[in-house]
């Protein structure tokens, strides 16, 4: 009988594994790399512990313009789901990922 409850144990613990979790490593402010922050356009993007919200500053002003959506990170794959029925999957390599030609860095401040 001991042998099942082990059983049992190991497989509950690799379901456990296998789900997605909310990452440190991702909340925040990310900005498109390489570009003065108070420049004419620049990218961002801003996560929380589930959702995201993507923008534009245009010399420093947010635009009314946002998308937002939920994400999941396993590792290095960041999985975006945007509200609007877009997804996309992103390798995130020394705190930079890149979505069309934009590369983003996570924003130190």
């Amino acid at each position: 009988m001991v042998p099942m409850v082990n059983m049992c144990f190991v497989s509950c613990g690799s379901d456990e594994d296998a789900q997605p979790q909310v990452s440190n490593e991702i909340i925040g402010s990310w900005i498109e790399e390489g570009i003065d922050p108070n420049g004419y356009e620049v990218f961002h993007m801003d996560f929380t512990a589930n959702t995201f919200e993507e923008y534009v500053t245009y010399e420093g002003k947010k635009s009314t313009k946002t998308y937002t959506g939920t994400w999941t990170y396993n590792k290095p794959l960041l999985s975006l789901k945007y509200f609007d029925g877009e997804e996309d999957t992103v390798q995130v390599h020394e705190n930079r990922f890149s979505i069309d030609e934009i590369t983003f860095i996570k924003n130190k401040n």
